[in-house]
């Protein structure tokens, strides 16, 4: 099924936002058997220990959109297996499906700001829980996505090229 302009916009704009947090993040990201999350992001931190030599530690959060009462109920899975797990939906649908959203999900509401950019902001938090696989299957699946985005991106400089 084709996107939706909110939801390609609150693709675009989630992303950027939450670079602007100092979290990496890939859109359409497929984990494994569990699905596909709409947004795969990753935070680190490093960790020191006495004596030891510093470790980076990740953590992972995926993110749904939805953008209606149908996409919210579909049968479409909720990819949730990050440590920390939202929604992302504008005011309106949260009023609608907030009884149904898991306690352990956390929301962000999107809105336009204007025609030109959206902002966000937390309406409810989420809990940390155990990842639902391996992270070395989400980083895996984190670098496929990445790869593929760059061949994406080098195909449109190809044409570029062809035409010029």
């Amino acid at each position: 099924m084709a996107k939706s302009k909110l939801t390609k916009d609150i693709e675009y704009w989630f992303e950027i936002f939450l670079n602007s947090r100092w979290e990496d993040s890939i859109n359409e990201c497929t984990i494994d058997r569990y699905g596909i999350v709409d947004i795969l992001g990753r935070s680190q931190k490093i960790k020191r220990a006495k004596g030891k030599k510093p470790e980076r530690e990740n953590t992972w959060s995926c993110y749904e959109i939805k953008v209606s009462k149908q996409d919210f109920y579909s049968k479409s899975k909720w990819t949730f297996v990050g440590h920390y797990n939202y929604f992302i939906m504008p005011r309106e649908l949260y009023d609608v499906v907030k009884k149904d959203i898991p306690d352990n999900v956390g929301v962000y509401i999107a809105s336009y700001d204007n025609k030109n950019s959206m902002s966000f902001y937390s309406k409810k938090r989420a809990k940390r829980t155990k990842l639902k696989t391996s992270e070395s299957t989400i980083v895996h699946e984190y670098i496929r996505s990445l790869y593929r985005e760059h061949l994406k991106e080098l195909k449109k400089e190809y044409r570029k090229r062809k035409m010029v």
